[in-house]
């Protein structure tokens, strides 16, 4: 039986070794890129409708009328819950140390998307969102130390700045300061 064992071993490693792709008698076969659909996916389509610019209405007198048309544009978005804890939604502004650690900025759909940029970047650390123009700021540092109490050098407290910092991971562990609800 232990011969058995032995000689089933010795076949085994003899045929990982064959069929290894570190042997060069085995040819490696390259796998083609998949194709790629440069169509889109979603069509979109346009109904256009003729109204008329003037009324022509009977009167005694030769005055021109018009008829203007008024439209309502309504547009909606989730909810945004924010949490009311150290390190979520602090305003104010950047002072030099976290000006310093700067590293990129772009505008974003909402606040949503920019914690979700941060969340998605290792070296982001803490972001800034300013509504009024829809930008994203991120940076490689610590927004505040509230562990310590120590806001220097960090951001400068203020309540018309309209710029609203955040760190990646506030006081409760979490990874998120803000929650569509």
């Amino acid at each position: 039986m232990a011969r058995l064992t032995s000689t089933f071993f010795l076949l085994m490693i003899a045929s990982l070794g064959i069929a290894s792709p570190l042997n060069p008698a085995v040819e490696i076969i390259a796998r083609a890129a998949a194709p790629q659909d440069d169509t889109p996916t979603t069509t979109i389509t346009a109904t256009t409708t003729d109204l008329p610019t003037t009324t022509d209405v009977p009167t005694t007198t030769d005055l021109p009328t018009t008829t203007s048309i008024s439209t309502t544009t309504t547009t909606s978005s989730a909810a945004i819950a924010t949490k009311t804890i150290d390190g979520c939604n602090v305003q104010g502004t950047a002072d030099t140390a976290l000006a310093a650690r700067y590293f990129g900025s772009g505008p974003y759909a909402d606040i949503l998307k920019c914690q979700s940029t941060c969340r998605g970047v290792t070296a982001c650390i803490s972001y800034s969102w300013t509504p009024l123009t829809s930008n994203c700021t991120l940076y490689n540092s610590w927004m505040d130390d509230f562990n310590t109490g120590d806001t220097t050098g960090y951001v400068v407290l203020s309540d018309d700045s309209g710029t609203f910092f955040s760190d990646k991971y506030p006081s409760d562990g979490s990874d998120f300061c803000y929650k569509a609800i």
